[in-house]
């Protein structure tokens, strides 16, 4: 999961207050953890939320959380280390990801960006490639660079914004003769949340410069 939003308190208790946290529960970024105590509250060395980094969120139940806060601004400094990165989604709704990377940064062949189900690899001869080619808001990223730097995400480009629009376009196209070819089946049964993520999935919604961050659902499965 990450947040695209801040407020002056991003400590976990205030970050997590709407969640109904449990023993054992946990929260890590890429190098700190913390634990959650029932007789004292989040306990370790990850102190606060940010918007820079991902993280990891283990909960016994599922639960929706909301927090408010102030959206990010753009341009957006990202610091981005040579290896392995946990990124944070900076924007505020579905991105295209191949036109708004952080610039500044030199990105080599075979460089490697994955979220938990979809991944992305960089060709010099063509740029990124591969099933992940949105950044969603609320999602954490794993990227790993041969050489890093300090990157800087932009304002979403028009370009991008029309290369989105035209992809979802092309998807709905496809899907409606996919419907229209296909022999009729039994509808599926509705799921109460539809996320491809197992572990934490976020809808953002923003109000000129308050953001609300809600519906983060998150599995009492064990994160990878």
């Amino acid at each position: 999961m990450s947040l695209y939003v801040s407020d002056s308190d991003m400590s976990l208790g205030n970050v997590l207050n709407s969640v109904a946290a449990a023993e054992a529960d946990y929260v890590k970024s890429q190098t700190v953890f913390s634990q959650f105590y029932s007789s004292y509250g989040w306990y370790g060395t990850l102190t606060d939320f940010d918007t820079n980094q991902a993280f990891k969120v283990q909960l016994a139940s599922a639960a929706t959380m909301t927090f408010t806060g102030m959206p990010n601004t753009f341009p957006k400094d990202q610091n981005i280390n040579t290896g392995w990165n946990w990124m944070a989604c900076p924007f505020s709704s579905n991105t295209d990801l191949g036109v708004n990377m952080p610039t500044g940064i030199t990105f080599a062949e075979n460089d490697l960006m994955k979220s938990q189900t979809d991944f992305t690899t960089f060709y010099a001869s063509f740029g990124w490639y591969g099933t992940l080619t949105l950044f969603e808001p609320g999602k954490g990223y794993k990227i790993q660079v041969a050489t890093g730097g300090t990157g800087t995400f932009q304002e979403p480009s028009s370009s991008g914004r029309r290369a989105l629009a035209a992809k979802q376009a092309n998807k709905r196209v496809l899907s409606s003769i996919a419907r229209h070819a296909a022999v009729p089946a039994a509808p599926a049964p509705l799921a109460v949340v539809s996320s491809p993520l197992a572990v934490a999935a976020m809808v953002f919604a923003v109000a000129a410069v308050v953001a609300t961050a809600t519906k983060i659902r998150r599995a009492a499965a064990s994160v990878p």
